[in-house]
């Protein structure tokens, strides 16, 4: 699918895709860690013909120009802007992974644009009782606390794999995966749907120090979102075998005031790729 693009109060190209009806009801699509728009085009459910379909790079990301100014702290002004070019009036959010930032940003500073919130899979604050069983990503995050530089230098080298050889990337990923997770890279033309996406998502990248991969970690990191102040209702779904993220989701739910439960017990990181036509299925 061909891609948009619309340029920004501040000089930023902002790149995205449209399909379905647009008198239909609008769902934006927030992509995760290391992905672009493009991770949501082939995923069962999502040529759902009852919606107006959005999908945007987030800055950095695809063709989206790196936003130097912070891209967690300004996406709702982006979001805004697109909305008004598209001349939609609200949007239903569905975000995975690293997207959880930006979706709570949202929730946050422009309820009222936003029917609805769907975070699932995503990374919340990376604070003691968030941790629980993740992975190594745990070591990441400690580490972007302390050592910022090194995450740069880190996702710099990683960032030259992927573009390079992204199978091997996601080869030498499975390393740190277990169960669901493990067993769905495992299959081919899953891990391939990857490899295809995972280089666009990082094309732009050609400077360690302008890194969204980067930024996404150390933001995560350091997180400054207040969850206690969001008045907007925030669906948070996640998986008991999820060690990506550890606790991070559960920790939101239990600390956004109108956050709504939902759990899956024997489901992993990917859970987003089982789960988007349910989910699509509430919101029609």
């Amino acid at each position: 699918m061909e891609k948009q693009s619309i340029i920004l109060s501040d000089g930023r190209k902002m790149a995205f895709t449209v399909s379905g009806n647009p008198s239909k009801p609008a769902v934006l699509f927030i992509h995760g860690t290391p992905l672009s728009s493009l991770m949501w085009h082939n995923m069962n459910g999502f040529n759902n013909d009852a919606f107006y379909r959005i999908c945007i790079d987030r800055p950095g990301y695809g063709d989206s120009d790196y936003n130097i100014n912070g891209a967690v702290d300004q996406i709702h002004y982006d979001i805004k802007s697109l909305l008004a070019h598209l001349e939609v009036k609200q949007v239903s959010l569905i975000g995975v992974s690293g997207a959880g930032p930006y979706m709570v940003k949202c929730a946050l500073e422009i309820p009222h644009l936003l029917k609805s919130v769907h975070l699932v899979s995503c990374v919340g604050p990376y604070v003691k009782e968030a941790i629980g069983h993740m992975n190594s990503n745990r070591y990441l995050y400690r580490m972007a606390k302390i050592f910022p530089g090194i995450i740069r230098l880190q996702n710099h080298l990683i960032t030259k794999l992927i573009l390079k050889d992204p199978v091997k990337f996601i080869n030498l990923g499975k390393k740190k995966l277990k169960g669901t997770d493990y067993d769905m890279l495992d299959q081919n033309e899953f891990a391939q749907s990857l490899a295809e996406v995972y280089p666009d998502g990082l094309k732009s990248v050609t400077r360690s120090d302008q890194n969204p991969m980067s930024d996404d970690v150390i933001f995560t990191a350091n997180w400054n979102i207040p969850l206690e102040s969001i008045e907007k209702e925030v669906h948070i779904y996640w998986g008991h075998e999820d060690h990506s993220i550890g606790d991070q989701s559960a920790y939101m739910c239990d600390h956004i005031p109108n956050a709504v439960k939902h759990y899956y017990k024997n489901q992993g990181h990917f859970l987003i790729y089982k789960i988007l036509p349910d989910i699509l299925k509430k919101l029609s």
